[in-house]
């Protein structure tokens, strides 16, 4: 898998502990997304001890937030509270949350990484604030390229490449064989009786073996006579 030119993927602070505790499935999101990922410690370094170190050691940047950053982030994060405090009951946790949202919208992340679907639903619900922001969950999924792939899509590209199917219930014969071609000369064959749609082409005569007798039994045969005649 090709690495990342540059950093898009803002994680949240759960990554960071995930990778911490040595949680396989963040091990391996850091490993298939080395050079995509960054944090920013304005908003998680007070939150996760150890949060510099932990990024360090897993190839994600720790970027510290310039004055223009924070003036964005505080107006993202005023919009999200006021959009979700009037839908939702929110908690200190819930604060902070909104605080990484807000963070990766003022340093124009694209995908933001998290294990909480309330978090990718909070995003989903205020696109007029998130704008194109997408949500991806590390534990099942990717932001290097692999995000929700179009599936339905790769289906119809690989209908493409192997070309028409034969209509349901003509695609086979009887014998798990393709059927043959309407108006082909295997087709005419067919419908003149000179052939089985199992077969290929028109079985080959079949030359009788000669029956073995049994004992006892005499020839109907003639016995053929020497030059010499019969002897007496």
């Amino acid at each position: 898998m090709g690495r990342c030119r540059a950093a898009y993927c803002y994680v949240n602070a759960n990554l960071l502990v995930g990778l911490d505790r040595r949680d396989p499935r963040a091990l391996r999101f850091a490993a298939e997304n080395a050079g995509c990922l960054y944090t920013v410690a304005n908003v998680v370094g007070d939150e996760v001890p150890g949060a510099r170190r932990i990024a360090g050691r897993y190839g994600i940047q720790y970027r510290v937030a310039s004055r223009g950053v924070m003036e964005r982030f505080a107006r993202a994060a005023a919009r999200l509270l006021g959009a979700l405090g009037s839908r939702y009951t929110l908690s200190p946790n819930d604060l902070k949350d909104i605080d990484h949202i807000a963070m990766a919208l003022a340093t124009g992340a694209r995908y933001f990484v998290t294990s909480e679907a309330k978090l990718c639903r909070w995003i989903e619900e205020s696109r007029d604030i998130t704008g194109g922001l997408r949500c991806v969950d590390w534990r099942t999924g990717s932001c290097n390229g692999l995000t929700e792939r179009d599936k339905a899509g790769e289906a119809r590209g690989h209908e493409e490449k192997r070309g028409p199917r034969a209509p349901r219930g003509e695609a086979r014969g009887p014998k798990g064989g393709r059927r043959p071609r309407r108006g082909g000369p295997r087709h005419s064959r067919l419908l003149r009786g000179e052939t089985h749609p199992s077969q290929g082409r028109p079985p080959a005569a079949q030359t009788r073996k000669p029956q073995r007798r049994g004992a006892g039994e005499i020839s109907s045969r003639p016995r053929r006579k020497g030059k010499g005649g019969a002897r007496r």
